[in-house]
Protein backbone atom coordinates (compact mmCIF):
# COMPACT_ATOMS: atom_id res chain seq x y z
CA UNK A 1 0.00 0.00 0.00
CA UNK A 2 1.97 3.37 -0.74
CA UNK A 3 -0.34 4.94 1.16
CA UNK A 4 0.87 3.70 4.40
CA UNK A 5 3.54 1.44 3.76
CA UNK A 6 2.62 -1.54 4.68
CA UNK A 7 3.49 -4.77 2.68
CA UNK A 8 1.42 -7.94 2.36
CA UNK A 9 2.54 -11.66 1.34
CA UNK A 10 0.47 -12.32 -1.79
CA UNK A 11 2.14 -16.02 -2.47
CA UNK A 12 5.47 -17.91 -1.05
CA UNK A 13 6.73 -20.85 -2.86
CA UNK A 14 9.82 -23.16 -3.40
CA UNK A 15 10.36 -23.43 -7.02
CA UNK A 16 12.95 -23.34 -9.52
CA UNK A 17 15.14 -20.81 -10.56
CA UNK A 18 13.24 -18.25 -11.39
CA UNK A 19 11.09 -18.43 -8.94
CA UNK A 20 8.76 -15.79 -10.25
CA UNK A 21 8.64 -13.37 -13.00
CA UNK A 22 6.32 -11.07 -15.53
CA UNK A 23 4.01 -9.78 -12.75
CA UNK A 24 0.96 -7.72 -13.25
CA UNK A 25 -1.77 -6.09 -12.22
CA UNK A 26 -4.99 -6.58 -13.84
CA UNK A 27 -6.61 -3.62 -15.00
CA UNK A 28 -9.03 -3.28 -11.83
CA UNK A 29 -5.99 -3.75 -9.70
CA UNK A 30 -7.52 -6.57 -7.53
CA UNK A 31 -5.21 -9.40 -8.62
CA UNK A 32 -1.61 -10.31 -9.46
CA UNK A 33 -0.90 -12.37 -12.87
CA UNK A 34 2.83 -13.53 -12.69
CA UNK A 35 4.30 -17.23 -13.95
CA UNK A 36 6.23 -19.42 -11.52
CA UNK A 37 8.00 -22.79 -11.55
CA UNK A 38 6.57 -25.51 -9.52
CA UNK A 39 8.91 -27.99 -8.14
CA UNK A 40 9.21 -30.44 -11.30
CA UNK A 41 9.96 -27.36 -13.44
CA UNK A 42 7.01 -26.64 -14.75
CA UNK A 43 5.93 -23.27 -15.93
CA UNK A 44 2.60 -22.24 -14.10
CA UNK A 45 0.55 -19.17 -15.25
CA UNK A 46 -1.08 -18.17 -11.74
CA UNK A 47 -3.33 -15.17 -10.26
CA UNK A 48 -3.84 -14.12 -6.98
CA UNK A 49 -6.18 -11.75 -5.22
CA UNK A 50 -4.40 -8.75 -4.44
CA UNK A 51 -5.82 -8.21 -0.77
CA UNK A 52 -5.16 -11.60 -0.49
CA UNK A 53 -6.30 -15.69 -0.31
CA UNK A 54 -5.88 -18.79 -2.48
CA UNK A 55 -3.73 -18.25 -5.57
CA UNK A 56 -5.36 -19.53 -8.41
CA UNK A 57 -3.44 -21.51 -11.63
CA UNK A 58 -4.59 -20.51 -14.65
CA UNK A 59 -2.64 -23.06 -17.16
CA UNK A 60 0.10 -24.53 -17.07
CA UNK A 61 2.50 -27.11 -18.61
CA UNK A 62 4.39 -26.92 -22.44
CA UNK A 63 1.72 -24.60 -23.02
CA UNK A 64 3.79 -21.98 -21.75
CA UNK A 65 7.39 -22.84 -23.58
CA UNK A 66 8.06 -19.17 -24.45
CA UNK A 67 8.88 -18.50 -20.84
CA UNK A 68 12.19 -20.32 -20.71
CA UNK A 69 13.74 -17.20 -22.15
CA UNK A 70 12.54 -14.68 -19.87
CA UNK A 71 10.97 -12.22 -21.72
CA UNK A 72 7.60 -12.85 -22.14
CA UNK A 73 5.43 -10.25 -20.74
CA UNK A 74 2.36 -11.35 -19.09
CA UNK A 75 -0.80 -8.77 -19.95
CA UNK A 76 -4.37 -8.28 -19.43
CA UNK A 77 -6.90 -7.40 -21.63
CA UNK A 78 -8.37 -4.33 -20.28
CA UNK A 79 -11.48 -5.99 -18.99
CA UNK A 80 -9.41 -8.28 -17.22
CA UNK A 81 -11.04 -11.25 -18.89
CA UNK A 82 -8.24 -12.57 -20.71
CA UNK A 83 -4.12 -13.02 -20.20
CA UNK A 84 -2.74 -12.43 -23.88
CA UNK A 85 0.46 -15.07 -24.01
CA UNK A 86 3.10 -15.64 -26.95
CA UNK A 87 3.91 -19.31 -27.39
CA UNK A 88 6.50 -21.17 -29.40
CA UNK A 89 5.16 -23.74 -31.84
CA UNK A 90 7.03 -26.11 -33.97
CA UNK A 91 7.01 -23.92 -37.11
CA UNK A 92 9.25 -21.57 -35.67
CA UNK A 93 6.63 -18.93 -35.62
CA UNK A 94 5.54 -17.36 -32.21
CA UNK A 95 1.63 -17.72 -31.69
CA UNK A 96 -1.00 -15.69 -29.69
CA UNK A 97 -3.57 -17.36 -27.63
CA UNK A 98 -5.85 -15.34 -25.24
CA UNK A 99 -5.91 -17.45 -21.98
CA UNK A 100 -9.33 -16.78 -20.03
CA UNK A 101 -7.95 -15.30 -16.64
CA UNK A 102 -10.88 -17.12 -14.23
CA UNK A 103 -9.79 -20.86 -15.60
CA UNK A 104 -10.99 -22.41 -19.54
CA UNK A 105 -9.45 -23.47 -22.09
CA UNK A 106 -7.19 -21.29 -23.87
CA UNK A 107 -8.34 -19.31 -27.23
CA UNK A 108 -5.76 -19.90 -29.94
CA UNK A 109 -5.69 -16.59 -32.24
CA UNK A 110 -4.88 -15.72 -35.84
CA UNK A 111 -1.96 -14.14 -34.80
CA UNK A 112 1.69 -15.73 -35.33
CA UNK A 113 4.92 -14.87 -36.86
CA UNK A 114 8.64 -15.95 -35.90
CA UNK A 115 10.23 -14.19 -32.95
CA UNK A 116 7.02 -11.88 -31.52
CA UNK A 117 6.56 -10.12 -28.11
CA UNK A 118 3.92 -8.63 -26.69
CA UNK A 119 3.72 -4.99 -25.71
CA UNK A 120 0.38 -4.04 -24.60
CA UNK A 121 -3.43 -4.25 -25.33
CA UNK A 122 -5.28 -1.17 -26.57
CA UNK A 123 -7.93 0.76 -23.89
CA UNK A 124 -10.67 -0.73 -25.72
CA UNK A 125 -9.49 -4.31 -25.72
CA UNK A 126 -9.10 -4.87 -29.59
CA UNK A 127 -5.80 -3.67 -30.79
CA UNK A 128 -2.52 -5.86 -29.41
CA UNK A 129 0.72 -3.77 -29.58
CA UNK A 130 3.38 -5.97 -30.96
CA UNK A 131 7.41 -5.94 -31.23
CA UNK A 132 9.59 -8.69 -33.37
CA UNK A 133 13.31 -9.20 -33.70
CA UNK A 134 13.03 -9.94 -37.50
CA UNK A 135 15.22 -8.50 -39.59
CA UNK A 136 12.90 -7.70 -42.15
CA UNK A 137 10.81 -4.80 -41.54
CA UNK A 138 7.24 -5.57 -41.37
CA UNK A 139 3.99 -3.93 -40.32
CA UNK A 140 1.01 -5.30 -38.90
CA UNK A 141 -2.63 -4.35 -37.80
CA UNK A 142 -4.82 -6.39 -36.12
CA UNK A 143 -8.77 -6.20 -35.38
CA UNK A 144 -10.94 -7.54 -33.24
CA UNK A 145 -8.95 -10.49 -32.02
CA UNK A 146 -11.05 -10.88 -29.41
CA UNK A 147 -14.39 -10.22 -30.23
CA UNK A 148 -17.20 -12.36 -30.40
CA UNK A 149 -17.33 -12.03 -34.08
CA UNK A 150 -13.28 -13.86 -34.17
CA UNK A 151 -14.69 -16.61 -32.03
CA UNK A 152 -17.14 -17.61 -34.26
CA UNK A 153 -14.51 -18.60 -37.24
Amino acid sequence: DLGTGRETELYRAEVYFPAFFSPAISPAGNRLAFVSNNDAGVRTLMTVATRGGAPKQVTAGNFLPPFEDGDQNVLWTRDGGFIPVATDESTGLRRVWAIPADGGDPRKLDLAMPELRLTDVSPDGRRVAFATTRTTPELGVFHNLLSPTATAK
